[in-house]
């Protein structure tokens, strides 16, 4: 996906207004650029400067794949760390200098609780 894109609304589409979450419909035709792709929804700014979140069962307007929920084929015989992955590989922000999650480099969620550090359970 190329970010920063013109992109047309295919067909109205009812998004939730940043930060508010106030929902309004945006008509077919509008134009809107998509600033961030996470993890199936959209964020968008339209052509009036207003940001957008466009859920991603909406994507089709934007020209995208319409996103699904996962279905226990989906998930059989994965961890969740796998699923997480697969989910984080489909991110992209403007502002990270790499296109995706899986250039970053990251701790692994698995690493050892340092020695000294204070516990959630402590009293």
């Amino acid at each position: 996906m190329v970010m920063r894109e013109a992109r047309t609304l295919s067909r109205d589409v009812e998004v939730a207004a940043i930060p508010y979450g106030d929902r309004i419909t945006l008509t077919a035709g509008t134009v809107v650029f998509v600033t961030q792709a996470l993890g199936g929804s959209y964020t968008a700014m339209t052509d009036h400067g207003y940001l957008v979140r466009i859920e991603g069962q909406d994507a089709d307007a934007i020209g995208e794949t319409p996103t699904r929920p996962l279905s226990a084929e989906d998930t059989a015989g994965k961890t969740i760390e796998q699923l997480a992955w697969e989910q984080l590989k489909t991110c992209y922000d403007r502002r990270s200098p790499s296109t995706s999650w899986t250039s970053v480099s990251c701790t692994s969620a698995r690493s050892p609780r340092r020695t000294g550090a204070p516990s959630s359970t402590s009293t």
